[in-house]
């Protein structure tokens, strides 16, 4: 888990990234902070796994209108940009957000101040019994003043793509953590997926998945990667080997949309047998 601020600069980038103006994206934020704190995995009240109550970013009530979508999609319903694309899908199907005289897409292209913004969000999305809620306004344009120099203008599809890769969170289940840092098309004509993952099991694995089938595609063993940095997050001693990384022949794949899976297990051939632990970054895909 990031912190509040690099969690809202990923939404901020994702969301720019796909064409919403800053002072939209600001407005969500200004929300989003009063609704989860801006944080994904956050249960209404903080009563984990009640599916009654609302659960993530802006906090969707009951939690399986949310919850049951992303997983009806693939994706991991905890994860931030997982929760973007429910809000896209929401702005391309006219769900959720219904104003008098505004679509959800002319929200997200507004250019009318994050105060403004800001509160009809509340009114015409979050919908509580009380929108008077000025504090929302003011963290709208908190955001708007942090990020509104720091934009995805003149950048390459790809450098966004890198940019939330390096920024995204850490994934953890069952006492294992996860950290996507790379994946991308080299000029090698290779695609290489890397991070870390650990502690535990003998062997490290990257698989690559068809990303609208969930289809394995290839997978390769990972070279035993020393990463002290990790070894220190993790409280453990130095030299233990918890890099991972795998590096894949890009003409296999043509045609297809693709993401990865880090896996670690105590089976050589990098099956399940004797125990593993599997991480799926379907929030991050390539198309090749």
């Amino acid at each position: 888990m990031g912190t509040q601020e690099q969690t809202a600069k990923q939404i901020w980038d994702y969301l720019t990234s796909k064409g919403w103006t800053k002072e939209a994206v600001s407005a969500i934020l200004g929300n989003m902070q009063s609704e989860s704190g801006i944080i994904a995995d956050r249960w209404e009240s903080d009563i984990v796994g009640n599916m009654y109550g609302g659960y993530g970013l802006v906090q969707w009530t009951p939690a399986t209108k949310y919850i049951d979508w992303a997983v009806g999609n693939g994706l991991d319903y905890r994860n931030v940009i997982s929760q973007c694309k429910r809000i896209e899908w929401e702005v391309a199907n006219g769900q959720q957000f219904y104003h008098p005289s505004m679509t959800f897409k002319q929200f997200t292209q507004s250019t009318q101040s994050p105060e403004t913004l800001a509160d009809i969000f509340i009114r015409y999305y979050e919908r509580p019994a009380n929108p008077n809620q000025p504090v929302r306004q003011t963290q709208a344009r908190y955001w708007y003043n942090k990020f509104k120099n720091s934009s995805t203008e003149g950048k390459t599809p790809q450098e966004i793509h890198d940019e939330a890769i390096a920024s995204s969170s850490i994934k953890i289940s069952n006492g294992v953590q996860a950290k996507i840092e790379i994946f991308k098309e080299q000029p090698t004509g290779n695609i290489t997926a890397g991070g870390w993952m650990g502690p535990g099991y003998n062997y490290g694995f990257v698989l690559v998945l068809d990303h609208n089938t969930g289809k394995e595609l290839d997978r390769r063993m990972s070279p035993g990667i020393v990463r002290d940095d990790v070894n220190a997050h993790l409280g453990l001693p130095n030299g233990l080997k918890y890099g991972i990384q795998g590096v894949f022949p890009k003409a296999q794949f043509k045609g297809k949309v693709i993401d990865v899976v880090f896996r670690r297990t105590n089976d050589k051939s990098g099956n399940t047998a004797g125990g593993y632990q599997d991480f799926r970054f379907n929030e991050f895909y390539l198309t090749i």
